[in-house]
């Protein structure tokens, strides 16, 4: 029984191993969606920068197809994330997301009563922005910040090994650089 287990154990993690391993740095490939402007405007990369396997829903109803993660953005740095996938040009719909903040707010109870809870809130969301899954920012304080990625349902990844498969390879990549600091 033990060796079963022992077994089962290692098999399991191979097949994790193997299906992060397709996808792995594809974050670092986020870059070719830039401008030679926003190239050129030098940015470190940040370590919670993520690369996935994630599975497409097969339509738009299902919520299987959000990957969302938190990440931590400090004070006195700009931040600039970027979100690409590796599902070929033609798809119908493209990446998107939502960058959202947890908010203090206040929430009327069926009795009347007023209630205050943290929230999640969105600050930004690319689906309405000109600059596609690209946002730029800057934090006065040290805070947990949420992303949540709408994967398309369509297309096929460019990966060869996934695309017999719903998997795609999702990239997030977070850049991070020290604000200049104004005034004395």
């Amino acid at each position: 029984m033990r060796k079963a287990i022992i077994i089962g154990t290692l098999i399991f993690g191979a097949v994790v191993f193997q299906a992060y391993a397709q996808c792995k740095k594809v974050h670092y490939f986020c870059t070719s969606q830039f401008s030679k402007e926003e190239q050129a405007d030098y940015y470190e990369l940040n370590n919670q920068s993520k690369s996935i396997v994630f599975n497409k829903a097969d339509d738009k109803e299902e919520k299987d197809n959000k990957y969302e993660m938190s990440f931590i953005a400090y004070s006195s740095f700009n931040y600039r994330i970027s979100v690409c996938t590796d599902i070929v040009e033609g798809a119908s719909d493209k990446v998107t997301f939502q960058l959202k903040q947890d908010d203090i707010v206040r929430a009327k109870k069926a009795d009347g009563s007023t209630v205050i809870k943290r929230d999640k809130v969105v600050i930004f969301d690319s689906a309405d922005s000109e600059d596609g899954p690209l946002v730029k920012f800057k934090t006065d304080k040290t805070r947990k910040m949420y992303l949540s990625v709408d994967i398309p349902s369509d297309g096929e990844s460019k990966n060869k090994k996934l695309q017999q498969s719903d998997n795609v390879c999702v990239g997030v990549l977070i850049e991070h650089k020290k604000s200049s600091k104004a005034g004395f």
